[in-house]
């Protein structure tokens, strides 16, 4: 049976009581961090916006430094790329079909379109290959065993839970 229907409690409370306590979480762990940050020596951050704008899309979107990293030998910064690559459609979907399509009652009319078959063979396809690069760094890190990785329970975790989003 349903959580839903054990607790009494319906399908949108407990969800967006999760999402409330997500974006609470949150809010306390960039409390944290800014706190943090405020605590360093001030620097002008503001000036050339537009440089600084075209190099942090660089740097995050096209994931410039994970893609520097690569050679014949070493590949991670690869499947680093391809995670965050997939991450970022899968946040886009969530954005496009939960908040637009569900949360606006256009779901049924955005189901009917290509668009909707499309993105989701496109979403298929990155979650084999975020699926397959989480096997070879579960490989990489728990039977290759290079000198710069270390076999924490923590990165057990965080890739087991990025496994199980695929």
């Amino acid at each position: 049976m349903a959580p839903t229907a054990e607790w009494g409690v319906g399908g949108y409370v407990l969800f967006w009581g999760m999402v409330a306590a997500a974006f609470g979480l949150f809010g306390l762990r960039a409390n944290y961090l800014i706190r943090l940050l405020l605590s360093g020596q001030k620097e002008t951050r503001f000036d050339r916006p537009i440089t600084r704008l075209v190099g942090m899309l660089r740097v995050v979107l096209a994931q410039v430094c994970s893609l520097r990293s690569v050679s014949v030998k070493d590949r991670a910064g690869l499947g680093h790329a391809f995670i965050f690559w997939g991450f970022m459609l899968f946040l886009l979907s969530y954005l496009i079909f939960i908040f637009i399509g569900g949360g606006l009652g256009v779901l049924d009319r955005l189901q009917a379109t290509g668009f909707y078959q499309v993105y989701g063979y496109i979403l298929d396809i990155f979650a084999a290959i975020i699926i397959l690069a989480i096997i070879w760094a579960l490989i990489r890190r728990y039977a290759l065993k290079p000198a710069r990785l270390e076999a924490s329970l923590e990165a057990a975790l965080i890739l087991g839970m990025i496994f199980s989003l695929m």
